[in-house]
C-alpha cells in the first residue's frame, strides 16, 4: 500500500504530528473529552494506536476483561447481547467511544 510506505518514512514527530491532526476532531468531539486541556489532548492522542477492524469482526467478548478503550474514527459498531449475533442492542458511529477509561 503506497500510502503506508510513505508514512513510515516520516520522522516520529511528523507521524506524531499527522496522528494528532487526524483524530483531535473526533476526540475533541465526544463527550469524554470535552473540556480537557489541548496538551493533555496532545498526549492522549500521542498514546493511541490504530486498529482497523473488518465488517463482521469481534472487537471484545461479553466477559472478557478489557484493557483499553476504542474511539471510533471511521464506520460503525454494533452491540450484541448473543453469541450468535442475533440481538443488537446498541449501534455506535464516529466519534463514539467504548470500552474501558
Amino acid at each position: 500500500f503506497q500510502a503506508q510506505s510513505i508514512l513510515d518514512q516520516l520522522s516520529m514527530n511528523l507521524q506524531g504530528e499527522l496522528r494528532v491532526f487526524r483524530m483531535r476532531d473526533t476526540l475533541l468531539s465526544s463527550d469524554l473529552f470535552q473540556g480537557i486541556p489541548h496538551r493533555l489532548t496532545f498526549l492522549l492522542i500521542s498514546m493511541c494506536s490504530d486498529q482497523v477492524f473488518s465488517p463482521g469482526d469481534v472487537v471484545v467478548r461479553k466477559g472478557e476483561i478489557g484493557d483499553c478503550m476504542y474511539i471510533i474514527l471511521r464506520g460503525c459498531v454494533a452491540v450484541y447481547i448473543d453469541e450468535e449475533m442475533n440481538t443488537c442492542v446498541r449501534r455506535m458511529g464516529s466519534p463514539m467511544c467504548f470500552g474501558e477509561i
